[in-house]
């Protein structure tokens, strides 16, 4: 089995570059999947689909509207611009999410699995798009 020294891990998370912003995302949303994922499968128990979905996400959205400007692009501020255009993005994110939702369960996926495929869909999308609104210009 291979092993990676701590240290080029670091360098990762360190680094200003594409490559730490891509590792602090994944392990920002990983943090965002587990918690939003156990707020869904928690209450989908005794909601819809949709409105499981939806608690979750919006909680998620208030997750991330924290860890991706300050973590993933270490801006060294939250602006209310920027976090004015996220909002309206993640509006757009829910209705796609949800028509997302219902069409993988349409096709036959668990309610309790299609959160997961939705994610894989969506995923990479909202990484280029935060990546675009929290960049810091280059001075």
């Amino acid at each position: 089995m291979m092993t990676v020294p701590c240290s080029k891990l670091q360098k990762y998370f360190t680094s200003d570059g594409l490559a730490g912003q891509i590792w602090r995302f994944l392990t920002s949303g990983s943090l965002n999947v587990v918690i939003s994922l156990t707020v869904y499968e928690l209450m989908v128990i005794k909601f819809s689909p949709t409105v499981s979905y939806l608690t979750a996400w919006t909680i998620g959205v208030l997750i991330v509207s924290v860890l991706y400007p300050l973590f993933v692009f270490k801006n060294k501020t939250l602006r209310f611009s920027k976090s004015l255009f996220t909002t309206l993005y993640y509006v757009a994110y829910a209705a796609v999410s949800v028509f997302l939702l219902n069409w993988v369960i349409s096709l036959g996926v668990h309610k309790a699995f299609a959160p997961v495929v939705v994610l894989c869909i969506v995923t990479p999308v909202t990484f280029i798009f935060s990546r675009f609104i929290y960049k810091e210009p280059v001075k």
